[in-house]
């Protein structure tokens, strides 16, 4: 009997961290921010994407 409270306890356990994980998920990709091209570009620089090829400035030259 007390292993099968200590399997059932460790189903719930297992379905409760599984439920978080899809609630944290689910929350963060609800509402997407949607860019066009050239504002999407602007943003991932601003975040410190690559830049233009010819920048003189970029490291990697």
């Amino acid at each position: 009997m007390p292993e099968a409270v200590l399997a059932f306890g460790f189903l719930l356990v297992g379905v409760g961290v599984m439920l978080g994980l899809y609630l944290v998920i689910s929350a963060e990709t609800s509402n997407p921010t949607v860019l066009d091209r050239e504002a999407a570009e602007r943003e991932a620089k601003v975040r410190g994407g690559h830049a233009e090829e010819t920048d003189p400035d970029r490291p990697d030259r």
